[in-house]
């Protein structure tokens, strides 16, 4: 019992954590944006900042990129035009975390393997799956 209670409390405190503060469209009153910083809440007006999980902030951000990509309900790949659906479809950041960029619509794409990562030429290059790196 102690220890259920336990991973309870252990589970709130990871939600807790994953807690982000998101832009809200004030026209469709979803997440456009996942906000970097706290600073970031106090430039808008409070109505359009809410607090909420970050999977399902993402997860909303995900689908408007998606309907984005559709046109009379196929979905496209934003780069090269190629029919796609939303299961194999890739996100891709205009502008990577790592380089200052941020989850939103404007830095998201919804883009084919062929154009994300299945070509030399692609975007992040012909990347294949690695399981462990030969040393020798």
């Amino acid at each position: 019992m102690i220890r259920s209670i336990g991973k309870i409390i252990g589970r709130i405190g990871l939600v807790a954590r994953q807690s982000v503060f998101v832009e809200i469209d004030p026209k469709t009153e979803l997440p456009i944006r996942i906000l970097k910083t706290m600073k970031a809440t106090v430039d808008l007006p409070p109505e359009r900042v809410r607090q909420m999980a970050r999977s399902v902030a993402v997860g909303y951000i995900r689908n408007q990129v998606i309907d984005r990509a559709r046109r009379n309900g196929i979905v496209f790949c934003e780069f090269c035009g190629d029919r796609i659906n939303e299961f194999i479809g890739e996100m891709h950041e205009v502008i990577p975390k790592g380089d200052g960029g941020e989850v939103s619509l404007d830095n998201s794409r919804f883009i084919c393997n062929g154009c994300h990562t299945g070509k030399p030429d692609s975007e992040h290059g012909d990347r294949r799956w690695q399981t462990s790196k030969n040393t020798k």
